[in-house]
């Protein structure tokens, strides 16, 4: 029966529009590493229904190159308050949840902790070569997606990712941050079906742990 009411909830949603916009990333710290493998990251930003998807994307890249990043720990600072509470984690290739205490994000200079996610291990749930973390989030009363993209322009609402194996070297790692939008996505016709699957996969899954 479960299956039953997602899948006709991921139907419904798919039939709505949907809009797209993609931002790169930068290094947050001038100088540090994550200026090598900032440009391996991408942010796209989806309106789906009343809600919106963040993807975190890690490009992927022939295996024998020398920068292999990954990505463990995802923070979020929003500063006029747009996102509403409880997101619903998904991905392709990730397993994250919201880690007990909402420390703030390694190397941030003490910021982006509105919303933190970790991985659920050090090595495959990783936002890695290829993966994609999505994070449906609804919106506070007041704002609509429009406001979203104000705000990510504004850098009131930013993400930051903390990336590790810089230069192939576990140890070595940095934080990077969204920069300016790039272009609009285009949105193939089965994407927001996909990703609303994916953010119920996440929603059943999380229930299932907190039972």
């Amino acid at each position: 029966m479960k299956k039953v009411m997602i899948a006709g909830a991921i139907f419904a949603l798919s039939a709505t529009g949907a809009s797209a916009l993609s931002y790169g990333f930068e290094d947050l710290n001038a100088g540090g590493g994550g200026s090598l493998v900032a440009g391996q990251f991408t942010l796209d930003v989806s309106e789906l229904g009343n809600d919106v998807i963040f993807s975190i994307m890690n490009d992927a890249f022939d295996a024998n190159d020398p920068y292999t990043p990954r990505s463990r720990f995802v923070g979020i600072e929003d500063s006029t308050g747009i996102l509403a509470a409880n997101p619903v984690i998904g991905g392709i290739g990730t397993d994250f949840r919201v880690p007990k205490g909402q420390a703030k994000l390694p190397q941030s200079n003490g910021s982006y902790d509105e919303f933190r996610f970790q991985a659920n291990g050090d090595e495959g749930p990783t936002i890695g070569d290829g993966d994609t973390l999505a994070l449906t989030f609804g919106l506070n009363d007041g704002f609509d997606f429009s406001s979203v993209l104000a705000a990510l322009d504004a850098g009131t609402l930013s993400f930051g990712l903390h990336v590790i194996s810089i230069d192939g070297i576990n140890p070595s790692s940095d934080t990077i941050v969204n920069g300016p939008a790039i272009s609009p996505v285009p949105l193939p016709a089965g994407l927001p079906l996909l990703m609303a699957g994916l953010g119920a996969l996440g929603l059943v899954r999380r229930r299932r742990r907190s039972a």
